[in-house]
């Protein structure tokens, strides 16, 4: 009998029996056009717990890391993953981002030039020093007080730091936010910037949430950086309302973080996904948000339009 970690492995390595290449597929056609046009994006993977999700990705992450750039050039693009999970030990997020980042880094070594990985990491560490200084750990602040307090307008934030008597605090911390997005767009460039979020729906909900939040703060705006999010939308609509209150508007809430969403549906042997002819036309949907400057709020039924169960 073979044991059941060699049987997934050989399953995940050899064998695509839902034929989830067809969603990995349009899934690039999507990360290229918003390529083409250097869009900042924020996007979601969304299925049900225990669908395939981390299966897609890893086989996305393989299939996008082939894309060279230029002939003899470095790759077109460059991936990092942030496996929400494995991180979830560091009580504040923006470190658990800042540490898979790290990790990513280091295995980059065919993709990005020594010169450029050296210097990243050498900011990195850094960055990951001065949060340490600036979190409770030395001064007794919490980190997320200081990005609550940043959130709101100038003005009441300016006052709040001077009642708090905490100028060198959030100064320090905002130097620190600002080194990570300047280190992140020098990347973003010359390669176009992936950065995909895996298994956020097995985080405790408050911690959930709050990795959207530092996710949005980091990267919003930076043109050439996509993020791409592994979601169950059911369950994190709950945690919203869970977290907010029962009447909170959890779709709305989510739309500050996710511009849009592909589905993946369970699939079966008998009935693998199949795209339909109409597939020009999600292709000319995405064109025009890329093209936007302000992001258009795209419905999940664009995406089922576009993929169908065969009889």
């Amino acid at each position: 009998m073979v044991p059941d970690a060699v049987l997934m492995d050989t399953q995940e390595e050899l064998t695509d029996l839902l034929d989830r290449k067809a969603f990995v597929a349009r899934l690039i056609d999507v990360v290229e056009i918003l390529s083409e046009n250097r869009k900042n994006a924020s996007f979601a993977v969304n299925g049900a717990w225990g669908v395939g999700k981390t299966f897609v990705l890893n086989r996305f992450e393989e299939e996008i890391a082939k894309y060279p750039l230029e002939k003899d050039g470095p790759r077109k693009y460059l991936v990092f993953h942030y496996d929400c999970w494995k991180y979830d030990y560091y009580e504040e997020p923006l470190i658990a981002l800042v540490a898979a980042l790290t990790d990513s880094i280091d295995k980059q070594t065919n993709f990005i030039s020594a010169d450029k990985r050296t210097t990243f990491k050498v900011v990195l560490k850094e960055i990951i020093a001065g949060l340490v200084e600036v979190g409770s750990v030395k001064t007794g602040f919490d980190i997320k007080k200081i990005f609550e307090t940043i959130k709101s307008a100038r003005n009441k934030a300016t006052q709040e730091i001077a009642d708090s008597h905490d100028f060198d605090v959030y100064f320090s911390f905002n130097c620190i936010l600002e080194k990570l997005r300047a280190a992140i767009k020098d990347l973003a460039e010359e390669q176009t910037i992936l950065l995909v979020v895996d298994e956020l729906d097995r985080c405790l909900p408050e911690y959930t949430i709050t990795v959207l939040e530092r996710l949005h703060h980091v990267l919003e705006g930076i043109p050439n950086v996509q993020t791409i999010i592994s979601i169950d939308k059911e369950q994190l609509e709950c945690t919203v309302r869970q977290i907010y209150g029962c009447n909170t508007n959890a779709k709305r809430y989510l739309e500050k973080f996710i511009s849009f969403e592909i589905t993946l549906r369970e699939g079966s042997l008998e009935a693998p996904i199949r795209f339909l002819s109409d597939i020009m036309v999600s292709s000319s949907v995405i064109q025009n948000f890329a093209l936007q400057k302000k992001s258009p709020n795209l419905s999940e039924s664009f995406w089922r339009g576009s993929i169908q169960e065969a009889d």
